[in-house]
């Protein structure tokens, strides 16, 4: 099993009898998991009315209603649509595959099967839908602040006097630390202190826009900085930075920019 959660559930649709049952014996062997094995589309609903699973594992090529019909309805119908779906087949042609990619599937393995290659792409698959869930989840917070730096007076005193208007707010010296701290809340503000080499800012910047666009950055940095001249014209910017304050701006004006973005 997955880790020491519950019992993960899946299920197997082919119409080759033979493919499901190697298909379910890797996933009950392998990974203790609780297999429904399905040889219609039909089939599968049926057994999707009854239970949900944690994924689905569907041949694209099924006579009547082929695994395309299938995930297409799947991916339309609000309680399926988030199953973390692979699909099988035994074309691999270019275009078809890009075809399968464009329902919005997690994972294609091409036939024949290989136990391992099935077991590898399952966990994979598994941890990314995992890993989404809880960033998703985290997104319902919508009024936090993240400061990444050393003048923990600063945060102190401007989350003091705006937190009425925040949910909660972190800080913290290390970058990574502080970068894990946003994967696991995403903030909506991120005040950044000049404190550490432009790299490890500038990789900081970019993983969290790239993890959440709508996220303001806040740049604070000394007063002779070049940077606070650009900031009268956001267009000079650095790529990805909202605002530009000087390390000595007086906590109210620091507070009065957050709250400007709640």
């Amino acid at each position: 099993m997955l880790g020491e959660q519950k019992q993960l559930k899946a299920l197997v649709i082919d119409d080759d009898p033979t493919i499901t049952k190697v298909v379910a014996r890797v996933l009950i062997k392998r990974m203790q998991m609780d297999v429904k094995e399905a040889n219609s589309a039909k089939d599968a609903l049926s057994h999707l009315e009854q239970e949900i699973p944690d994924i689905i594992i569907v041949d694209y090529m099924m006579p009547i209603m082929t695994g395309k019909d299938l995930i297409t309805l799947l991916k339309a119908d609000e309680k399926f649509k988030n199953i973390p779906i692979i699909v099988l087949s035994a074309l691999n042609d270019p275009e078809i595959i890009k075809d399968i990619f464009s329902l919005k599937v997690d994972d294609y393995i091409l036939k024949p099967v290989s136990p391992q290659i099935i077991h590898e792409r399952v966990v994979k698959v598994l941890k990314n839908a995992r890993e989404k869930k809880e960033i998703q989840g985290s997104q319902t917070i919508s009024n936090a602040i993240l400061f990444i730096g050393t003048n923990k007076f600063l945060y102190e005193a401007s989350v003091e006097l705006i937190k009425n208007k925040i949910d909660f707010a972190d800080f913290s010296n290390l970058p990574n630390k502080a970068f894990n701290l946003f994967l696991q809340k995403l903030h909506k503000v991120v005040i950044l202190e000049s404190v550490f080499t432009d790299v490890v800012n500038n990789l900081i910047i970019e993983k969290v826009k790239e993890a959440s666009p709508n996220t303001k950055l806040i740049y604070l940095v000394e007063e002779d900085s070049n940077l606070l001249f650009l900031s009268q014209d956001k267009s000079n910017l650095p790529k990805n930075i909202d605002d530009v304050l000087s390390l000595k701006v007086s906590c109210q004006r620091l507070a009065d920019v957050i709250q400007s973005y709640f």
